[in-house]
This record gives C-alpha cells, structure tokens and sequence, in this order.
C-alpha cells in the first residue's frame, strides 16, 4: 500500500480478486439490511443498535429495506453505479478549476443546513440536562470536559444563550468541521476522485454523526479533535508534516474529554515510526534520522507532561471526582451483574459498533476473510491498528454507567480505528481493478449505511419517537434505568407535565432510593398543590441526607409546603434552617418575609423585607411587600415609599399601585 505521490520500499501483497471481494461486500450488505428489518421487529429485546426501524410504519420499513435489497441486485447495481459516475464525473468536472479549499468550505457550510434541520429534539440521551445544566449555572460540575464545558459556557455569554441552544448550535458548527476534515482525508487518502467519493460517503454516513445533529453533550468536538489526530498522524507518516500537529491535537482531543488519552500508546508508535518520503530525499533522509527522532522524543515528553500535570490538578482540585474507578467489573468498581464478560456487555458492544459505523462491520468481516492479502508492516496500517486496539480497549474495559445504549456518545469515537482501518485496506484492495468494480461497491455500501444510519438520526430529530425509543432503553437496562427516568421526569417537568414527572420519579426511587429523587419528588407535589404528599417526599429527603450541598433547597419548599397547610412557624423554622446554610441568597429572605406577614408577624417580616432589598436591590416583590406590610402595620409613609419604588421598576403594575398609594395618600391627609 502506498501513499498518493509517495514511493514505498515495502513488499506489495499479493492480489486478490476484487469481483470475490465484491461479492463478500454485497452479501454482507444484505445481511445488514435484513437484520434492521428483523430486528425492527423486537425493540424489547437487546438489538438496539440496529432496530431504529421499529420507530417508524411497517409499510415504510418493508419499503426502505426492500428497496435496498433491490439496489444490491447486480443489474439495478451496475444501472445506478453508471448513473452515480456520470453525475459526479459531471460534477467533478464543472468544478475542478475552483479553489479546493474554496469548495470544502463551501461543502461544510452547506452541511449545516443538513445538521440544524434534523437535529435531535431531546436532550434525554447521555448527560445532556447536565451539560445544559452547567452553562446555565456557568459552574464546571463534571471535570472529565473542561475545555468543552469552557467553550459552551463563552458562547453562552457572547451571544446570551441558553445551555441547550448553546449546545445544539455548537453541535452543528462541530458537524461542519467534521465535513470540512473528511474532505482534506479524501484528499490526502485517494488516488483518484472515485475514491475520495468512497471515502467522503462512508465517513460522512456514520451513525456517530449524530453528534453532530444538535446533539446535547460534551463530545462533539472531542470526536473531531480525534479525527484531526488521526488525519495528521497519517500525514505524518507520509512525511507531509510534522510530529507536532498530531501531538497538538491529541492533547486537544484529551482537552475536551479525558477518554482520548486512551489513544495514547499510538502516539507512542508515531514518534519511534519511519515517515515516508519521496525518493529525492531519501539520502538526506539518513542524516535527519537521528535529529527527527530526538525531537519527536522531546515532544512526546511535553505531552505526557502535560497529561500528568492535567491529572494532578484534576486529582488535586476534584479529589471527589478523581476518586473511583471507571472499569467495568470486575476490573474496576462497577456492578456485578453487567460484567466484562456477561452476554449482555458483548452484545452491547456489537450493537453500538452496528450502530456508530455499520459499514465498518462489514468492511472488516471483509478483511477477516482476505486477511491474507495485508500488508500489515506498512507504518499507516500499523498506525490504524493500534488505534482501532485503543478504542477497542475502551469500549470494552470501561463501564458504562448510564447503561450502553443511553451512553453511546461516550464510546462514539470507538469506531474511528476499525472504520480508518477498513476503508484504507478496503480502498488499497479494490486500487488498481476496474473503475466500475469501486463504483458498484460505492452504490451497495452507501445503501446499507444509509439504512443503518438515517431512521437513527431521523428518531432523535422527532420528539415523539426520541422519547418512545428512550423508554424502551430503559426496560432493557431497568437495573441502571434510574437515571433514566430521572432525565425523562425532567423533561415532562420543563414541559408542565407533572403527573407524569411524579410517575416517573416514583419509578427512578423505586429502583434506587435516592434523596435527591425524593426531594424532586416533593417538588412535583408542590407544583400541582398536594401538599401533605410534597411534605412526605420532602421529609423523607431531610432523612436520608440532612448534610447534603442541597438540603438547603429542601429545607425551603419544606417551608413553603407548612406555609400553604397553614402550619407558619414551623414553615418559618424550615426556612430560618434555609437561611443559616444560604446566609447570602436574597430569595429565602424574601420567602421568609411573605410567610411571616401571612400570619401576622408584620415586625418581624420587615427585617426580612430589607435584608432581601439589601442582598438584591432589584427584587422588585421586596420593595412590594416591604411596601404592603408596612400599610398593614399603620406606617404610611414607608408604606408610600416602597409601593413608588416598586412601581418605578414594575410600570405594568400601575393601575392597582397607583390605586394602593392613592389611598394611602387620602389616609395620610385626613390623618387615618
């Protein structure tokens, strides 16, 4: 295998017929098609990487599959093949005199459209309420994304975005970079415009891209900071570049989320490997080997200096983040029942493998059989490889804590070794034969992707779909589903669906019984006014964690829930509790006030009153009720000048103020 205009002094490997590999493809297509419709078929079952179909009318399944098998059918095949080459050779043609650059440009902005228009309308899969949840608080909760959580949160503040618009924006502007770097790889990796269209299709077909459709979580720019690592480590060993660049992009990759540091022993190879360079160079090439290994060798050592420095501020700053293991069991920390070597992992991984990069399984299935025609001495092969064993690592040792299915975005990257690896033998195999043999097997890949990958991107961009799906992934994986329903409640909570926020909530403690779970459980009552049950929840929350960050947050709807039964001073004593573990928030002074006044303690309400004024001048209530309580305690005068302050801050308010300080005016004259 070589390079596009390099010289390889390595040993070719022996041909192999392409026809026998395009049937292998075309056989391996089909049987993916039909195990979509099949599993479509089963959504309770654990196939859901492969049964998206299930989410869409059966007239429209039977349809999309049997058109694709059709299209596999070597007449319809060779029809389309011709088709797809005038169309594109036509293209090619028209614009071949443009700036390429210019026209990758112009390609990734037009794949925003694309992106923004199908995005995903749910934030349930992965962590997104927490990402979302951290912008809007401007406070980094998770350490394992900081420089992803920095992002967000400056865009959040230059352009006064909400977290979940942030991340959806941001999303879609990742999945442009992601176009743009896939076309500078079709032309770096192909030899001819045929197979850079292979290439830029099955990259750009991957079911990992819907990170890329307004997808809510951190690893967006982790996975294309990854594919630049990659791009740069394979120009690397072309000896188009420097060892630099993909050191600088890996410890970007490891910036935005700490699962990229798994690649790392590549970087290792890359920095002991031989680049390739043309044969003018090669006698020079003897001399600058000792000076190029030196200075990979020194830079090898600034990353990894880097890294432990990173991890040591991390352990240092987060020692309750830091802690723990992230290994599924038994090598690490995680429950018993979802062990390495349980069935129910390994047909996780399989599903999540089908479902990030379909192609990929078949690529390699292809490669098992014809192993013997590769060269593995070839440095980018070896490069691809080890990569592939990295992610492969992790996919496979690291527990998936939400459950797989729902932490698919974590292992998303865990495809782009054995994808890379596949294409570039795959390419290098079909090289050479007839021009047609690469267009027909571009047509039978490209179907099969497509019919793996869009109902999958198309079910996260409906709603409806996104959330049936989401609950079916719950039943598979009811030991892990607490944190499931905790993000479905939420959601049902954001759109005022509270008796199924209640419902769902009762589920997530039934499976693990959680303060926070119960004190969430409280807040719902509290919503639709069941006060005696928010009480119940709420207490029940005290109990189990009466030193927890939050309690101070129970504590006050604790005192609201007294305040609405009529019980006030035990009302005021929760929130008296609230104020001696949140002495500087405005809020639970105000809150205080208003229960104080309820029940007639109007002296004691006023200090309450000023204390939030003096926190937080613009609480307009506070100038209000300050204004209200000092009328009901005869004080007119104060009463007049807190009603006027109030009102100048709140005009929409004016009728029924004005009529307020007219009266008290009118008292104040005739000295009532």
């Amino acid at each position: 295998m070589k390079f596009k205009g390099t010289a390889s002094n390595e040993a070719s490997p022996p041909q192999i017929s392409s026809a026998r590999m395009e049937r292998l493809i075309l056989f391996a297509c089909a049987f993916l098609i039909l195990i979509h419709l099949i599993a479509s078929f089963f959504p309770h079952l654990r196939l859901w990487g492969i049964n998206q179909l299930h989410y869409f009318p059966l007239e429209f399944r039977i349809a999309v599959c049997a058109i694709g098998l059709l299209v596999l059918v070597p007449k319809v095949n060779e029809f389309l093949s011709e088709l797809f080459t005038r169309v594109f050779t036509l293209l090619a043609e028209r614009f071949k005199k443009k700036n390429k650059y210019l026209k990758y440009s112009l390609i990734s902005l037009l794949s925003l459209i694309v992106f923004w228009f199908l995005r995903a309308k749910t934030p349930l899969l992965g962590d997104g309420y927490l990402r979302a949840g951290e912008v809007n608080l401007g406070r980094l909760i998770s350490i394992t994304e900081p420089l992803d959580f920095y992002l967000h949160l400056l865009v959040s503040k230059l352009f006064n975005l909400d977290g979940y618009t942030t991340y959806g924006v941001l999303s879609c502007i990742a999945g442009a970079i992601y176009i743009f770097l896939i076309l500078l790889l079709c032309d770096l990796w192909g030899k001819d415009n045929k197979e850079r269209l292979f290439i830029f299709l099955i990259l750009a077909t991957m079911g990992a891209t819907q990170l890329f459709f307004g997808y809510i979580e951190s690893y967006s720019f982790m996975y294309i900071s990854m594919m630049a690592y990659i791009f740069f480590g394979m120009r690397y060993l072309k000896g188009k570049s420097g060892f630099l660049w993909p050191c600088l992009f890996l410890l970007l990759a490891a910036s935005f989320h700490l699962s990229a540091l798994f690649v790392l022993p590549s970087l290792f190879y890359l920095a002991f490997a031989k680049p390739l360079q043309p044969s003018r160079q090669k006698i020079r090439r003897i001399h600058r080997t000792g000076k190029i290994k030196f200075t990979n060798v020194v830079s090898l050592v600034c990353v990894i200096s880097l890294i432990f420095l990173g991890l040591y501020l991390m352990k240092t700053y987060f020692p309750q983040e830091s802690s723990g293991s992230f290994l599924i069991f038994p090598f690490g920390s995680g429950e018993s029942f979802y062990s390495f070597f349980s069935m129910a992992h390994l047909m996780d991984f399989v599903n999540h493998q089908l479902l990030i990069s379909p192609v990929s399984i078949v690529l390699c299935l292809v490669l098992l059989i014809l192993r013997g025609s590769i060269n593995f001495k070839e440095n980018v092969v070896k490069f691809l490889l080890g990569i592939m064993v990295c992610l492969f690592g992790f996919a496979l040792f690291v527990d998936p804590k939400l459950g797989y299915a729902r932490d698919w975005d974590l292992f998303a990257s865990t495809g782009l070794g054995v994808t890379f690896l596949g294409l570039y033998l795959v390419v290098d195999i079909l090289r050479g034969e007839k021009t047609m043999e690469l267009g027909r097997v571009i047509v039978v890949l490209l179907v099969a992707a497509l019919i793996s990958t869009m109902p999958w991107i198309l079910v996260n961009a409906s709603e409806e779909k996104a959330i049936e799906r989401f609950e079916e992934l719950l039943k598979i994986d009811e030991k892990r589903a607490a944190h499931g329903y905790e993000n479905l409640a939420c959601y049902f909570r954001d759109k005022g669906e509270h008796e199924k926020t209640i419902k769902l909530w009762k589920k997530a403690i039934a499976i693990n019984p959680n303060p926070r779970y119960y004190g969430t459980l409280g807040n719902a009552y509290l919503k639709l006014k069941r006060y005696d049950q928010a009480m119940e929840a709420l207490n029940q929350a005290i109990q189990m964690a009466p030193y927890h960050p939050l309690i101070h947050l129970t504590y006050k709807n604790l005192g609201i829930c007294l305040a609405e039964v009529g019980r006030y001073d035990e009302a005021v004593t929760q929130l008296k509790k609230t104020i001696s573990l949140e002495p500087n928030n405005a809020v639970y002074y105000y809150i205080l006030g208003n229960i104080l006044g309820k029940s007639g303690r109007y002296e004691e309400a006023v200090p309450c009153f000023e204390t939030a004024i003096r926190l937080d001048s613009t609480n307009a209530n506070a100038y209000k009720m300050l204004g209200v309580t000092y009328g009901r305690m005869g004080k007119k005068e104060e009463a007049k000048r807190y009603l006027e302050a109030y009102l100048r801050s709140t005009p929409k308010d004016a009728p029924m103020i004005k009529g307020i300080i007219d009266s008290i005016e009118i008292q104040i004259e005739y000295g009532r």
